[in-house]
């Protein structure tokens, strides 16, 4: 009676766990990181042990005595079926007495062989009931969607290389192909070692999101994206940042705040939001009027704030933009961009009709600045808010609009996310 309690309660636990996992990451966004992944293996790990349980239930029932006494309580047995002999070791028996008693030959038994084809078998079904679970999970359960690029085009914009070049960050080709051109010039200019090594951060990082042109290009969630992270080409750009904050404190001063917001955004584009949350704060301490990165210290508040929220506090998040926008210095566009992140910290709080509000003022700040990316992420996030009420027709008329917008500037960011919201519609619309 113990065995069938343990047994059984254990499989009944084993398989709620296992089926109720891949809810975890659908809450989260269903983003393909790393908590995607570590939930989804260890959801696949209580599936085998759910499995196991079940085959040994199984097992219990139908496979001979002799298996159970041998195999699971480790027992001796003296007498089966009439034949005797002394032990559970195989090898003190002639092969004829094996291949009478266990079966197949001296190595392996015929019972022990089924149990592990049975367990291979009933894994099967349940990794599918799983599979099962994330759909109807996806279809019932509110979703947090994240819009994690919507700072990637203003800060490569922002950076002081594309200043010098006087170029707006885009997904043109003949962008990319001047850009790939400044290896060369870097190495031929009369720069310190440390501004070398950033500037030389920076070119890795512009260069590390080239368009797809090619139908088996890497893509993250769909085929129909425009741009993918090269996350080799960027690593290169991290090596040499490293390399800056290597450097004695004293020495290295100067760049570290823009070392440090470089390296965020790096592990903001490789989906890594606790390391960037992490190194975002330093790079905000460290980022003061001896700062001679160029990267301004709105963006790095913005970066950070952005971190915090996609890392899972938009509470917090809130409050760093909120003292960003009390900062009379702020460049419009600067302002307009904070409040367009307030509304998703307000969305993300579930305070629809706060961000609603929020992406009305930002819509007027960008119209007058004329500012199209703007526009179009602002109509994005509106598209976002009208599928979580539901409101299907109004979230496509949204994010046509925001593709619109976004196509005509080649700005892949906010395309790739109106790919992304546009496939969650096809498979739940």
């Amino acid at each position: 009676m113990r065995f069938w309690l343990l047994a059984g309660g254990g499989y009944i636990l084993a398989l709620l766990l296992g089926w109720g996992l891949p809810g975890v990451p659908v809450w989260q966004g269903g983003e393909p990181g790393t908590l995607y992944l570590v939930v989804l293996g260890v959801a696949g790990v209580v599936l085998l042990a759910a499995a196991f349980l079940l085959t040994l239930i199984l097992a219990r029932v139908v496979f001979p005595q002799y298996w159970w006494l041998c195999q699971v309580e480790g027992k001796d047995v003296y007498e089966f079926e009439g034949v005797y002999f002394v032990g559970m070791r195989l090898t003190r028996q002639t092969p004829r007495v094996q291949r009478l008693v266990f079966g197949v030959d001296e190595r392996m038994r015929r019972w022990d062989m089924l149990f592990g084809l049975g367990l291979l078998v009933l894994f099967v079904p349940h990794v599918l009931g799983a599979a099962t679970a994330y759909q109807v999970y996806e279809r019932v359960m509110p979703q947090h969607h994240a819009l994690p690029e919507t700072l990637h085009r203003p800060l490569l914009s922002a950076l002081p290389l594309m200043r010098e070049l006087g170029l707006h960050w885009s997904a043109d080709p003949a962008q990319q192909a001047r850009l790939d051109g400044q290896f060369d010039r870097i190495d031929g200019q009369d720069v310190d070692e440390l501004g070398y090594w950033f500037r030389l951060g920076q070119l890795h990082l512009l260069t590390a999101f080239p368009p797809r042109e090619e139908v088996d290009a890497p893509y993250r969630y769909s085929p129909g994206e425009r741009i993918f992270f090269n996350r080799a080409q960027a690593a290169r750009g991290v090596t040499y940042l490293r390399r800056i904050l290597d450097k004695p404190e004293l020495e290295r001063a100067r760049y570290t705040g823009g070392a440090l917001t470089l390296l965020g955004f790096f592990h903001l584009s490789d989906h890594n939001y606790a390391r960037a949350n992490e190194v975002l704060t330093r790079a905000m301490a460290s980022v003061g009027d001896g700062d001679a990165s160029g990267i301004p210290s709105y963006m790095v508040r913005l970066l950070a704030a952005q971190a915090v929220m996609l890392d899972g506090d938009p509470e917090a998040g809130a409050s760093m933009l909120e003292t960003i926008l009390v900062d009379d210095r702020l460049p419009t566009h600067a302002y307009a961009l904070a409040t367009e992140h307030l509304a998703e910290s307000m969305r993300l709080q579930g305070r629809p009709d706060r961000a609603g509000e929020l992406l009305d003022k930002a819509l007027e700040l960008y119209r007058k600045l004329e500012d199209r990316a703007g526009i179009a992420r602002v109509h994005l996030r509106r598209g976002v808010l009208a599928m979580e009420r539901d409101d299907i027709r109004e979230a496509r008329r949204e994010l046509s609009v925001a593709s619109s917008l976004a196509t005509g500037l080649r700005d892949g960011f906010t395309t790739n996310m109106v790919e992304r919201l546009s496939l969650h519609f096809d498979h739940h619309g």
